[in-house]
């Protein structure tokens, strides 16, 4: 399957076809027991925000909510910079839901369950929102077994993926024929969608991250340029006569 914009479109339409309903993740206890067909759409957010919010919009026109996971000490993108901050609010004014991505190898053991509370506190009031939910970062190389924290949803819970089945497009591995069959059968389904994978070219991972890497230099550039016109912009000698000036009168 090629990983694209429309085939996502066909993947969301497949889902709509039969009825499914989108559901917040917290919600997943609530709508186990409902004979309705439930799904809850999950995207983590690993490299870029811009990303998400095409895949937001594109859920929006299809009266789609979704649930979108945020990183908050993340090496590519800063949560609370400016630019991440309307990014996330444009999510939210399209009618999805946020949670936080935790990544458990950025926590110490000693106070491992502490500080994760700790930053979902705070990012919850730097965005004014209660969070319910959370989704752990690179799931099958940590052993989540020592974390203790009693959320409405802990995206890898065994109760949840007992009672939910799990789909995901990790690594670019996604299994079409498996959906489908689940849809058509109306089983309750948790499913992970990561949008970089499908709003970037080309169908090799290796050339979408790429094209994640070279949108991240251009958007250095464009601070650097800007910092440089900046600078040009000012007189460091006038600057600096003044300062010593005033500096004289002082003594």
């Amino acid at each position: 399957m090629q990983f694209n914009i429309q085939n996502y479109k066909n993947i969301l339409k497949l889902i709509k076809s039969q009825n499914y309903n989108f559901i917040e993740a917290c919600e997943w206890k609530k709508k186990s027991n409902i004979k309705k067909k439930i799904i809850i759409l999950r995207h983590d957010i690993d490299f870029d925000l811009e990303y998400a919010l095409n895949i937001a919009k594109i859920e929006n026109k299809l009266n789609i909510k979704s649930n979108f996971f945020f990183l908050i000490n993340d090496e590519y993108y800063n949560i609370f910079s400016p630019q991440s901050e309307k990014i996330l609010k444009k999510i939210l004014n399209l009618g999805h839901y946020v949670g936080l991505h935790i990544d458990p190898s950025r926590y110490d053991n000693i106070n491992f369950n502490k500080n994760i509370k700790r930053d979902i506190k705070y990012f919850g009031n730097f965005y004014n929102l209660k969070i319910n939910s959370f989704s752990f970062h690179k799931p099958t190389i940590y052993n989540f077994s020592k974390i203790n924290i009693n959320f409405a949803y802990h995206s890898y819970n065994k109760k949840l993926l007992k009672e939910y089945k799990y789909i995901s497009d990790s690594s670019m591995v996604f299994d079409y024929k498996l959906l489908n069959d689940l849809v058509t059968q109306g089983k309750k389904i948790h499913l992970l969608i990561h949008p970089l994978w499908w709003t970037t070219n080309s169908n090799k991972i290796d050339s979408k991250l790429n094209e994640v890497i070279n949108k991240k230099i251009e958007t250095l550039n464009h601070i650097f340029y800007n910092y440089k016109t900046l600078l040009k912009s000012i007189n460091i000698n006038k600057s600096k006569k003044k300062f010593l000036y005033h500096l004289k009168l002082m003594k």
